[in-house]
């Protein structure tokens, strides 16, 4: 996460499907890069001459505690890395399915730290048919997919859904595809 000093940023994502969409205007005090992914979807541009410095996590964390605004702006973040990788995922119909499952579940993840929620943990109520349509498989594949994602240590069935064991070995299986 990144404060801007002074000048002005243009913070903007580029989907999948090549749109460009301007997401806000980030003048000096306020902070941009908010997000759950260890990669940003989206990209800033100075504007004019612009200085911005780091904001270390605990800052941040105590920030978010104090302000409602801040607060909402990062669980808009967190909502635009969910739809960016549900948009990655659904334009890239090449991919395996195993490559788009992990990929839905580092979205989960990410929603899942958002939200207060255990971070590793991933409900049952994920494994449905719509979920499955939407990653364009069908159950059969899900379940195959979600087994595959077992015998590589990186999920495990628990009480009431999954426990993700592994994220980097998630993203890499996302990304390499």
């Amino acid at each position: 996460m990144y404060r801007v000093e002074s000048g002005a940023l243009c913070h903007a994502m580029l989907w999948p499907d090549n749109r460009y969409e301007v997401i806000e205007f980030a003048f000096p005090g306020e902070i941009v890069g908010l997000g759950q992914l260890d990669k940003h979807v989206s990209v800033a541009s100075a504007l004019v001459d612009t200085v911005v410095s780091i904001v270390p996590h605990a800052e941040l964390a105590a920030e978010l505690v104090s302000d409602d605004v801040l607060e909402l702006r990062s669980g808009a973040a967190a909502e635009r890395e969910f739809n960016y990788m549900r948009a990655r995922a659904r334009q890239m119909p090449e991919r395996s399915p195993v490559a788009r499952i992990a990929s839905y579940l580092l979205a989960v993840v990410a929603m899942n730290d958002q939200d207060g929620a255990p971070v590793n943990f991933i409900p049952d109520t994920n494994a449905n048919p719509a979920i499955a349509s939407l990653l364009q498989v069908d159950m059969s594949v899900m379940a195959d997919g979600l087994l595959q994602l077992k015998k590589l240590g990186l999920i495990a069935p628990v009480g009431g859904g999954l426990r993700v064991l592994d994220i980097p070995g998630l993203e890499r299986l996302a990304d390499a595809a």
